[in-house]
C-alpha cells in the first residue's frame, strides 16, 4: 500500500446543488449536469470549464442523457413525474412529457429512435419517440425498476426490479416484455458484459450477483459479495466483473470466467457506481460517503491511487481522449476536473 498516491484534482467548478449525472456532447464542447436540489441544469464549457448557463427545469433532476444526435438534452425529474426535453441549440426546455413515476434512469437507443426512461415509483418504462418526442408506451414491468441496460446490438434492455427481486428483459423491437427473471433481494443494477453474453445484477439486500446468461435469460450463478452491493462493471476484455460493496466501502473482483471472487479492494466510504477509463486500463470508483475517487488498475486489480474531490462524489464522464474527466460532487455542489491515470 506504500505506493499508493493521493491527488487533488485539477480544477473545482461551482454548479448547482446536488449535482448527479453528467452528459457530455460528442464533439466536446459542452458538458450539462443535472442539479437535484436546486432544479437546474448547468451548462459547462469545457475548453476553459467555465458555467456558461443555467437553466431551469422540473423538480428533482436526476438523469441527464442526450440524443445521439446531441441536439436534444432529456432530463428526468424525479419529484414530478416528468422529462424535460433541452435544445441543445439555445439550451431551451421546448417541451415537458409526463412519463410515469419518479423517473430515475435514461437510456437512449444507439439508433437515435427511442429514449427509455425507468419510473422508480411505479411498475412502468416509459418509452419516448424521439422524431417527435412524444411518449409512444409504458411498459409494464416489476415494481421499482431502477437502473436499466441494453445488449451491446440493444435488441434487448434488462431492467432490474428492486422490489419484486425480478429483472424484466424487454424486447426493443417491439417493446415487449419477453421475461421476467427471478434473481436475489433487491436488484439494483445491472450491468451487461460488452460481449452480450452476461448480465450481472447486484442484488443490494441479499448481498448477491446474480449472473443471467443472455441467451436463454437463466440465471446460471449466485455469488455472495460485500455488504450492501450497489453497481457493476465489465471490463472491454469480459474477463473482470467489479463490484461496488456500499456498505463496507470495498470493492469485489469477479473473474468472469470461472464467476469466482478472486479479491476484495478497500476503496473508500460508500462506493457506488463506476467507470472505465476509455483505454480500459483503469477503474475509477466514486466514493459517495466521502471526498475521493480510487483508481484501480485492471491489469492485475491493484488499487493505484486516490484523487480527492469534493463531498459525495457519483458520475464520472471522461473527455479530451479519456485523458480528463468530470467528477459531480452531490454533496459539495461542484463539478471536479480530474487528470485520468496513463496505462
Amino acid at each position: 500500500m506504500s505506493s499508493l498516491l493521493k491527488v487533488n484534482a485539477i480544477k473545482t467548478i461551482k454548479v448547482g446543488r446536488g449535482p448527479s449525472e453528467i452528459a457530455i456532447t460528442k464533439d466536446e464542447r459542452r458538458a450539462y449536469v443535472a442539479n437535484q436540489q436546486s432544479d437546474t441544469v448547468s451548462v459547462i464549457r469545457i475548453r476553459d470549464s467555465a458555467v456558461i448557463d443555467t437553466i431551469p427545469v422540473g423538480k428533482s433532476p436526476l438523469d441527464a442523457e442526450l440524443s445521439v444526435d446531441d441536439q436534444f438534452l432529456y432530463v428526468g425529474h424525479y419529484g414530478e413525474n416528468t422529462v424535460s426535453v433541452i435544445r441543445t441549440s439555445n439550451n431551451k426546455v421546448v417541451k415537458t412529457l409526463r412519463v410515469g413515476r419518479n423517473p430515475v434512469d435514461i437510456e437512449v437507443a444507439k439508433n437515435g429512435k427511442k429514449i427509455y426512461i425507468g419510473n422508480l415509483g411505479g411498475r412502468t418504462v416509459a418509452v419516448i419517440r424521439t422524431s417527435d418526442n412524444t411518449v409512444i408506451k409504458r411498459i409494464r414491468v416489476g415494481k421499482t425498476p431502477i437502473n436499466m441496460d441494453f445488449t451491446p446490438l440493444q435488441r434487448r434492455l434488462y431492467v432490474p426490479n428492486f422490489d419484486s427481486n425480478t429483472v424484466s428483459v424487454i424486447r426493443t423491437r417491439d417493446d415487449q416484455v419477453i421475461k421476467t427473471i427471478l434473481v436475489g433481494a433487491g436488484p439494483g443494477n445491472v450491468f451487461v458484459a460488452p460481449n452480450g453474453l452476461r448480465a450481472y445484477v447486484t442484488n443490494k439486500t441479499e448481498g448477491t450477483v446474480s449472473v443471467i446468461r443472455t441467451l436463454d435469460n437463466v440465471v446460471i450463478k449466485t455469488i455472495a459479495v460485500g455488504n450492501e452491493p450497489y453497481a457493476s462493471v465489465v471490463t472491454r476484455n469480459n474477463r473482470y466483473v467489479y463490484v461496488s460493496n456500499s456498505g463496507e466501502n470495498t470493492v469485489s473482483v469477479i473473474r468472469a470466467l470461472d464467476n469466482r471472487v478472486i479479491k476484495t479492494i478497500i476503496v473508500g466510504r460508500g462506493p457506488r457506481g463506476f467507470a472505465i477509463s476509455e483505454n480500459g486500463g483503469h477503474v475509477y470508483v466514486p466514493n459517495y460517503g466521502g471526498r475521493t475517487v480510487a483508481v484501480i488498475r485492471t491489469r492485475d486489480n491493484t488499487l493505484t491511487r486516490r484523487i480527492r474531490v469534493g463531498r459525495g462524489p457519483s458520475d464520472i464522464k471522461f473527455f479530451n481522449n479519456g485523458t480528463q474527466a468530470y467528477v459531480s460532487n452531490s454533496r459539495g455542489d461542484t463539478l471536479s476536473l480530474i487528470r485520468v491515470s496513463p496505462l
